[in-house]
């Protein structure tokens, strides 16, 4: 078997049993507003051979895998799994979360990275016993990778061996790098790793295996559970069942193998020679203890020395009820730390210590923990010598981990809770907080829940938090806290259900509105109202759902909604609504609709401005809290767009009097920032910086942006899938949170270096653009908006479409009109593309688009694009001759210097600027300048980022890296399924054999024998095998066509073993005719 590189993988749905209807309803979700589509996200995963040193450009290609978060608030653990936690003696604590293992330093008590590159639901994950910074990890992607924990990497894996889905991995403790992986077909595939060599084995076929252990007395023996309680003790070396036990009535869901050297006459009821003891708990709630019979060999098998029954000491439940309920009991136990003790889990939700000097005593308890049934226990214990004498600390204090159907991760010290790490168990939708309670963050979250996190109030527990979920049946798909002074403690929220509800954080009760939106709701806002001198106020509350915006009255609950098309009359109607913003102070609001354009009305819903810029869905509106004239807005489009409201003078009429026109108002459009590469899904400005606003985006990605220098700050990645909100820090003007598809929410310093954008990254702002809203007189000398498009047709006219200034009707338009056709200009052909432009007066003005290098790219587009030499001053080298004070770009005089060092250093930092920017064919281009070829080509291999011209010009560096090259394009290609393609470059450096065989793998069996036809000999053994096969397919739904298949293939050397199959088809066949066919063809065959 051939062990490849990891490809990139996109990391997919949720962690719990309910994960495909919690997938199939953010889908829905993501339809209906956000509308959010994958974009070009940076969210792939490339990994690295085992061996191979990390470079420079490694480092830059993995940053987005080591956590640069300041806290996090996690997903949950995966449901209903025996084993999916794993601690090792650096204190590093890795749980599996939906496709991803996440990385826990207890002794910090913080999340430093995570593991990606499983494309479905993670099912077992352990540490390599002899080497603590490798674990492994199987999943339901068939896979199972080997990763490395301080580069958080993976650096081997297979995917083929198993056809069903992995259901457990293990590591032996004697035999140096044995990874042992089971399915649910009952296959188990044994990879040393160090030599790459793997076995096969089936001790009980077709049973799904669920927890597998190795014996740590005896290198060849290993314990097989499996789904139908039997209990397997398979020799390695020798390939067979030593003993097979009916231990349980169901599933076995742990198994622990005593270490014989510890237990030696410890366990009660044992002798004191060195017997085997195996520990087994099943679905059946039971804990068995079992004993081997024969002092000698344990091929006599296993005899039941206790059974323990934990439902009997489960609390707040009786045995009847606790029988009805689904449970799990899982197991733990540690050699070096009171090994007296088993601990297990409960029928509900209790730690047990079980003393095994003393099994007929009732066990301890760990109280106050989890309040649900617990999946997984984790021994966390330093490494210390084993105890040879077990009484000599009969006090537990063992450090434990446990995770739990409750979501929280506990981390147990001396019998007690330690300290709670609450998990998130859906789409993060929402975030806001309240400048009266500064140090809580609401989150909505998919859970059904409303969680209330305090990250900057206890520093000794920064994931304290409080979960809300009494009267909400549903996704919490928006949330908004109230303003007011008086009623501070008010969180407004809307469901995926169309549902609309109020937390009242005072009494901690939750209030639901009659009747609701047809679907769900994608934001709520509350209207900014003015106290009045008897301290009374209006309590207006406004939701976007199915298209409609509906207001609420909290003083009013039993009038239930009021459309808003109530108050706006004209024009409003059937549109597509998006989105509503309320302006701080309460003046104005403005509401989006699904076709890019926003609407500006004051406090009375007159009309106000009209403005269009992006061309589809706006998904986010926000004031400015600043200053109430400027307005962001976000839309699936990919871009953020700052707009200035602007008074215009009134006219005047015949008398000499100011006309109250309330269009009077003009929408500038101040910066245009196109940088995500994904839908825009969330926008927050800065409570302390006017100037500063964030958006989060379907790439992954959160950006800070300047709207006063028109400058990207900062491009913070680090989420596994799309960004849904972002929210800036009341308390820290640095802090920023952000949640999203990955179930987390992070909290970032967006002045961490890190996140710096790179020169390529930041050039990403369009002018500023002259005025939207022009205002105009017509021959009546009327007073109108004219919209103008963003966007503009070339065969569109010059004379846009004017807009009625207000609600009601406007004079008709002048009949003379003038109406400018603008013609489509031929095609001018194509101007010379040079590679590396000298200045912009040599030869001829830079075209920048075409330009290959990005950092000169970048920074002659600034020379070209400012006539006032603003950028004169700027050092232009690559040396050592480069002013600290200002900023060094690429040096077009560096190539006239007699040093090649210079050059040298100048094709690096171009080459290392088009990694960045994932720009391959760029950065291969560069590097055949210098002869250096063979370097890009292993980075590019590397990386696993080969493309058909990567391969193509792969020939200038040697036919045997060619070949080598085509070979690792076509496994490439095989793993994304193009196996055509795959095939072609096979045969192209002359692998036959390999390209029959990628079609035999893929099913393709019907090109494979056509291929093997055209390059073999009709006798050769390769062709006959494949007919051979698609016999064996066609047998029952072809019985003639098999028979054919047979005696084209039939030969003197395979008839004495083919004619017995011709014959055993022959009796399916019932046609006279066939029959009589079918003989004569064998006459013919003899």
């Amino acid at each position: 078997m051939s062990l490849v590189p990891d490809q990139s993988y996109e990391s997919t749905d949720n962690n719990e049993i309910e994960h495909k209807h919690e997938v199939i309803g953010d889908v829905n979700v993501n339809q209906s507003k956000r509308n959010v589509d994958d974009g070009d996200g940076d969210g792939s995963v490339s990994v690295n051979q085992a061996g191979q040193h990390e470079s420079v450009i490694d480092q830059v290609k993995s940053k987005l895998k080591v956590s640069n978060h300041v806290e996090m608030l996690p997903c949950s653990s995966n449901w209903y799994s025996c084993m999916i936690s794993d601690y090792n003696h650096n204190d590093i604590y890795i749980y599996a979360s939906k496709s991803i293992i996440i990385l826990f330093n207890i002794k910090t008590r913080k999340f430093i990275g995570e593991l990606i590159g499983h494309s479905d639901r993670l099912t077992s994950l352990c540490f390599n016993k002899f080497n603590n910074q490798q674990c492994i990890s199987g999943s339901c992607d068939k896979s199972v990778r080997l990763w490395d924990i301080d580069s958080c990497k993976c650096i081997a894996f297979h995917q083929e061996l198993h056809r069903q889905p992995v259901t457990f991995v293990a590591t032996s403790p004697l035999v140096l790098n044995l990874i042992a992986s089971a399915d649910k077909e009952g296959k188990i595939v044994l990879w040393r790793t160090l030599n790459n060599h793997t076995d096969i084995i089936a001790p009980i076929a077709n049973t799904e295996v669920t927890f597998m252990c190795f014996s740590p007395n005896h290198a060849d023996l290993v314990a097989i559970g499996y789904v139908n309680g039997v209990l397997v003790i398979y020799n390695l070396i020798s390939k067979s069942i030593v003993t097979k036990i009916s231990a349980h009535q169901q599933d076995v869901l742990s198994i622990v193998w005593f270490d014989n050297r510890v237990t030696k006459n410890m366990i009660s009821g044992g002798s004191f020679d060195t017997l085997e003891y195996i520990a087994t708990s099943s679905k059946d709630k039971t804990i068995k203890i079992w004993k081997q019979i024969d002092t000698n060999t344990i091929d006599k098998g296993f005899s039941n020395l206790a059974q323990l029954n934990p439902i009997k000491f489960s609390s707040m439940v009786n045995e009847k009820s606790a029988n009805q309920q689904r449970s799990w009991v899982t197991l733990s136990w540690s050699s070096t730390h009171n090994p007296q003790y088993l601990v297990s889990s409960s029928a509900t939700y209790d730690i047990l210590l079980w003393n095994l000097q003393d099994l007929k005593a009732k066990p301890e308890k760990l109280k106050g923990g989890h309040s649900r049934t617990v999946f997984n226990i984790t021994q966390a214990n330093d490494p210390a010598p084993k105890h040879n004498n077990p009484k000599a600390n009969n006090k537990y204090n063992n450090r434990l981990i446990t995770i739990s159907l409750d979501r929280n991760m506990i981390v147990w010290e001396n019998c007690k809770a330690a300290f709670k790490i609450p998990g998130l168990g859906g789409f993060v939708y929402s975030l806001d907080s309240s400048p009266f309670n500064p140090n809580t963050l609401a989150i909505g979250c998919g859970d059904n829940s409303i969680h209330l996190w305090n990250p900057m109030e206890n520093t000794d527990n920064p994931y304290e938090c409080k979960s809300v979920w009494k009267g909400i049946l549903s996704k919490v798909t928006a949330l908004s806290i109230c303003r007011h002074v008086i009623d501070g403690s008010l969180i407004a929220f809307g469901m995926d259900d169309g549902r609309v509800g109020v937390y009242n954080g005072n009494s901690n009760q939750v209030t639901m509105f009659p009747s609701g939106h047809k679907s769900e709701i994608y934001e709520v806002a509350w209207k900014p109202a003015k106290i009045s001198q008897d301290r009374t106020k209006e309590s207006k509350l406004y939701s976007v759902g199915n298209n409609e915006i509906y207001e609420w009255d909290l003083d009013n609950l039993d009038k239930g909604y009021l459309p808003l098309s109530h108050y706006v009359k004209s024009g409003f109607s059937g549109k597509q609504k998006s989105d509503i913003a309320w302006s701080e102070d309460g003046e104005r609001v403005a509401i989006s609709y699904s076709d890019g354009t926003i609407d500006i009305f004051n406090k009375h819903w007159e009309f106000v401005a009209k403005t269009k810029s992006h061309s589809k869905l706006v998904n986010r509106l926000k004031w400015n809290p600043h200053n109430s004239t400027l307005l962001a807005s976000g839309s699936v489009d990919k871009k953020v767009i700052i707009y200035k409201l602007s008074p215009v003078a009134a006219n005047q009429n015949n008398d000499g009097e100011k006309e109250n026109v309330n269009s009077n108002f003009e929408i500038q459009v101040l910066s245009t920032f196109t940088g995500h590469r994904g839908s825009i899904c969330g926008l927050c400005w800065s409570t302390s910086d006017k100037n500063l606003i964030a958006s989060a985006s379907g790439d992954g990605s959160v950006r800070v942006w300047n709207i006063e220098t028109n400058e990207c700050l900062a491009v913070i990645r680090g989420h596994d899938g799309r960004v849904f909100t972002v929210f800036w820090s009341l308390l820290d003007p640095t802090i920023l949170f952000s949640g999203g598809e990955d179930q987390t929410v992070r909290m970032w310093d967006y002045t961490n270096p890190v996140f710096k954008p790179s020169i390529a990254e930041s050039n990403t702002i369009t002018p500023k653009m002259a005025p939207f809203n022009n205002i105009v007189k017509d021959s009546n000398d009327t007073i109108k908006p004219i919209e103008l498009q963003s966007n503009t047709s070339p065969n569109s006219t010059s004379t846009p479409n004017s807009t009625p200034s207000s609600t009601s009707s406007s004079p008709p338009p002048s009949t003379s009109t003038t109406t400018t056709t603008i013609n489509t200009p031929s095609q001018a052909p194509p101007k010379k593309k040079i590679i590396i432009p000298l200045t912009k007066d040599i030869i001829q003005k830079p075209d920048v688009k075409s330009q290959l290098l990005p950092l000169t790219k970048y920074y002659l587009g600034k020379l070209s694009s400012n006539s006032n030499d603003q950028y004169k001053d700027f050092i232009v080298d690559y040396g050592n001759t480069a002013n600290n004070d200002n900023e060094t770009i690429p040096s077009i005089e560096s190539i006239f210097l007699d040093k090649c060092d210079v050059v040298k250093e100048q094709i690096e930092k171009e080459s290392l600027e088009l990694l960045k920017i994932d720009d391959i064919d760029n950065y291969l281009s560069i590097h055949m300048w210098n002869g250096n070829i063979k370097k890009a080509l292993y980075y590019i291999i590397k990386h696993g980022k080969l493309t058909p011209n990567a391969v193509s010009l792969s020939m200038q560096a040697g036919k045997e890296i060619h070949e080598t090259v085509c070979y690792l394009y076509s496994q490439q290609l095989v793993c994304v399924g193009d196996f055509h393609m795959a095939v072609s470059y096979l045969l192209l450096i002359g692998k036959v054999d390999e390209a029959i065989q990628v079609y035999r793998k893929s099913s393709h069996l019907h090109e494979a024998i056509l291929l093997a036809k055209s390059r073999y000999p009709l006798d050769h053994p390769v062709v006959l095998d494949l007919l051979v096969e698609w016999s064996d397919l066609t047998s029952e739904s072809n019985p003639l066509h098999s028979i054919k298949c047979l005696l084209s293939c039939l030969n003197k050397e395979n008839k004495d073993k083919l004619f017995p199959e011709i014959l055993h088809l022959l009796k399916s066949i019932k046609s006279s005719a066939k029959i009589s066919e079918i003989q004569s063809l064998i006459e013919n065959s003899i």
